[in-house]
């Protein structure tokens, strides 16, 4: 322990130092003290900061998640909306884009199922259209081989009748 005092008269100052056992004994207690006062106060500020950053972030975690399984090809994805007002507008929008892209999908489906369904009626009409005129150019093709046939049969008979006439 270190005490002083000032003498105005003789313009001095008047120091004594005791650097006894007990002394020492004091100041090693009190560092140590201190240094686990520090340790206990980092400790908590790391506990309190992790925990804080957690609170934050976990809808931001939320979102990070959901962003994942969109880009593994899962659009029916809707987060829940959680946290600050921000990130809780955020997951929202998140929510709506991946519900109007599944709208959008499933309209696209849709439409190109009718469009699908309308070239293939389309086509059926095609082909029985020419499988009607072949039926009809086959049909005149029989007609008129018969005719031919007729008409040369009865060439022929004419011709017989007039040699043995």
């Amino acid at each position: 322990m270190i005490v002083w005092k000032y003498i105005p008269d003789l313009d001095v100052y008047l120091v004594h130092v005791n650097l006894g056992k007990d002394l020492l004994k004091e100041m090693w207690i009190d560092s140590l003290l201190i240094i686990l006062g520090i340790a206990a106060l980092m400790l908590l500020l790391t506990v309190g900061v992790k925990y804080i950053t957690n609170h934050l972030l976990s809808g931001f975690y939320t979102i990070m998640d959901g962003m994942k399984k969109v880009k593994e090809g899962d659009l029916s994805v809707q987060i829940p909306v959680s946290g600050i007002e921000e990130i809780q507008e955020t997951q929202e929008t998140f929510n709506l884009m991946t519900k109007t892209l599944t709208e959008q999908i499933e309209q696209i489906k849709t439409e190109q199922s009718l469009i699908a369904d309308t070239e293939m009626k389309a086509m059926q009409n095609q082909i029985n259209t020419k499988q009607t005129n072949l039926q009809n150019a086959n049909a005149l093709a029989n007609a008129n081989a018969q005719a031919s046939a007729n008409s040369q049969s009865t060439a022929i008979g004419n011709q017989l009748r007039q040699l043995t006439t």
